[in-house]
């Protein structure tokens, strides 16, 4: 007798849905339309119980570094084996949900956040070692990690994480995955006969013209003069 799938009631967790065999109704195309939107900022707009946050968390757990490939197994994405091999878990990931800051008071509700994102922060203890963050940055650090820190400190607090993991990691997050999507580019430009056109579209760029632009500005020659010194080299 086939064993039936445990529903997810209340679980908003891709990772814990998946391992622990819960139904899931595959929404993992939507990693493909965020890459191909292209855009450095996209709002989701859905009515309340729609899937955003088990959304997020698939995301996040598709994007984030030393994830488990097989949380992907037999979904739509996997299909896409260039697609994972270029974008699953090559990112550092930050994740907030406000959905747990609900007080009836300003302080309560502060408290709340404040924990939020000091759990969040902690997840990038690895900083604390970094050879690349001097004395100071690593003391920056923990005072994004002080449950009790001033309101002037919490506005700024996400933004000082994702400069310390820019320096962690020598690039912005758009950067990096500018970088990949170059090292993509150069593979198909040297190993098939894409055209660029189509290489092009392949990696999210919306004109042929940024890319190429963009790849020479990287590279030094057009995606053109690229496949032809390979030819004849």
């Amino acid at each position: 007798m086939e064993k039936k799938l445990k529903l997810p009631i209340g679980i908003e967790n891709f990772s814990e849905l998946r391992k622990r065999n819960y139904y899931y109704v595959d929404k993992t195309e939507l990693i493909e339309q965020v890459l191909e939107d292209g855009s450095q900022v996209i709002l989701f707009t859905r009515p309340r119980r729609f899937g955003k946050s088990l959304n997020m968390s698939m995301l996040k757990s598709f994007f984030e570094k030393e994830t488990d490939p097989a949380l992907f197994e037999g979904l739509y994405i996997a299909q896409n084996i260039e697609l994972c091999r270029q974008y699953m878990g090559q990112y550092p990931v930050i994740s907030i949900s406000l959905k747990g800051v609900d007080s009836n008071s300003y302080e309560g509700a502060y408290k709340l956040l404040v924990q939020s994102i000091c759990d969040e922060i902690e997840r990038f203890q690895f900083l604390i070692e970094s050879n690349e963050l001097t004395q100071i940055d690593k003391k920056r650090y923990f005072e994004l990690i002080d449950r009790k820190m001033e309101p002037d400190t919490l506005a700024v607090s996400l933004k000082g994480l994702t400069l310390l993991l820019e320096k962690h990691y020598h690039q912005t997050p758009y950067q990096y995955l500018l970088s990949q999507k170059i090292l993509i580019a150069k593979k198909l430009l040297l190993g098939t006969n894409v055209s660029i056109t189509n290489i092009s579209e392949q990696l999210g760029f919306k004109s042929v013209f940024y890319f190429s632009r963009l790849f020479k500005k990287k590279v030094g020659l057009s995606p053109r003069e690229y496949r032809i010194q390979s030819i004849e080299s």
